[in-house]
């Protein structure tokens, strides 16, 4: 995959949100939704009481 973003590919960018990972990557949120459940895209979550929050890595989904 092109590198989405070339200003930002050298350093490590939290990405804090689905549209924020979609934006980077130039897709939609139910996109990079779909493509972490089947291809594997590198997204973390931080569980809470009843829900969980997630954020990527530039540097992460870069070499994913």
């Amino acid at each position: 995959m092109a590198s989405p973003i070339s200003s930002q590919s050298h350093e490590n960018v939290r990405l804090d949100s689905w549209k924020e990972i979609g934006q980077y990557l130039r897709r939609s949120a139910r996109t990079v939704q779909r493509w972490e459940k089947t291809e594997g895209l590198p997204v973390h979550r931080v569980l809470h009481n009843e829900r969980a929050t997630v954020f990527a890595n530039s540097v992460e989904v870069e070499e994913w």
